[in-house]
């Protein structure tokens, strides 16, 4: 029985180192692998010639008629706090106070219309005072006129007396 079980430890034992060095020299004798070829290629912009084309129409989430008294783009809505607690735009049937700011236009859409109009205004203002100044030259000059008139009309009025006058005789002419 000695026997076997000295068999038994021995084959055990073999077996063990046979394994102990078939598993040290498979991790020193490790296969490596080629490299991968791979192609390299520049970064080049690409427009599709083809390809499927679909059309679509935007909602928005939440729409609102609203009028100003210029153009331009909304920039702010008022803010109202929600049941959550948290801020939300103004929607409908929301309370409001009176005379509260409901929403913003774009002040640079506004400013440019401003200037724009204050321009044309300026305009206007230099056209009135051109206007006024040969208004009031062409015063000036009736004003001259009228002098040349008054002048040029007094030897005429002395020469018209002149001729008015009748002419007296001495009577040893007769």
């Amino acid at each position: 029985m000695k026997e076997r079980i000295f068999k038994i430890c021995a084959i055990g034992t073999l077996s063990l180192l046979g394994l102990l060095l078939v598993a040290c020299a498979s991790r020193s004798r490790q296969v490596e692998k080629p490299p991968t070829p791979v192609k390299v290629v520049e970064v080049e912009l690409y427009t599709a010639d083809f390809g499927a084309r679909y059309s679509a129409t935007i909602i928005p989430r939440t729409q609102v008629e609203l009028a100003f008294k210029v153009d331009g783009y909304v920039d702010a809505l008022q803010k109202v706090r929600g049941v959550d607690g948290q801020m939300r735009d103004l929607q409908e049937g929301d309370r409001i106070a009176v005379g509260a700011v409901l929403a913003r236009v774009r002040q640079s859409d506004y400013q440019v219309k401003f200037k724009e109009a204050e321009s044309q205004a300026s305009e206007a203002r230099s056209a009135i005072d051109a206007s006024k100044a040969q208004y009031d030259e062409a015063l000036s000059g009736i004003e001259s006129s009228k002098a040349q008139l008054t002048e040029a009309g007094r030897p005429m009025k002395r020469q018209s007396s002149i001729l008015s006058v009748p002419e007296t005789c001495s009577p040893a002419r007769a």
